[in-house]
């Protein structure tokens, strides 16, 4: 028997433990992406209602209309009457093939809803025309988001129809 001391070195297992999150873990990370999605869904729109409304003129009288938050609003002159003001909007939106699907007016207060060319029923527009100190107050919102340009197209050829 030999009694020379080995060279071997004794073996040993070297273990990496990879941790992998587990389900508790998981559903944490799933609600703070959920979280924070609708934190940035919601922060967005409120974004842009901040804004300062974008103002222009418009029709041959220069009638300043001012956009803001999805809605075109504009004081016309007081001679400008409700009825005929809800009259040539309506005439506008039939130049241009849209079907009324509400339309009320009064001496005070005038509200038209109306729909594209299309088969469905979204997006809408809505005019809201409303007696006020100084005149006759005209907002035109595209429903849901907006669109400033249709908006202000409407608004021009409303007042061309009206003479201003």
């Amino acid at each position: 028997m030999s009694t020379r001391p080995s060279t071997q070195l004794p073996q040993r297992s070297v273990f990496i433990r990879i941790r992998r999150p587990g389900n508790s873990q998981l559903g944490q990370l799933a609600r703070l992406a959920l979280a924070t999605t609708l934190a940035g869904a919601l922060v967005a729109p409120l974004s842009a209602c901040n804004q300062a409304p974008r103002r222009m003129a418009h029709g041959t009288t220069g009638i300043t209309a001012a956009y803001s938050a999805g809605t075109l609003s504009a004081v016309l002159p007081p001679e400008v009457a409700v009825p005929a003001a809800v009259a040539a909007m309506e005439q506008t939106f039939r130049s241009r093939g849209y079907s009324i699907a509400k339309s009320t007016a009064t001496g005070e207060q005038g509200l038209i809803l109306a729909r594209p060319p299309r088969t469905t029923t979204f997006p809408e527009v809505e005019v809201i025309i409303t007696s006020v100190i100084g005149g006759t107050r005209v907002a035109i919102s595209n429903k849901p988001w907006g669109d400033e340009g249709l908006s202000r197209s409407l608004m021009d050829s409303m007042l061309q129809r009206l003479g201003l």
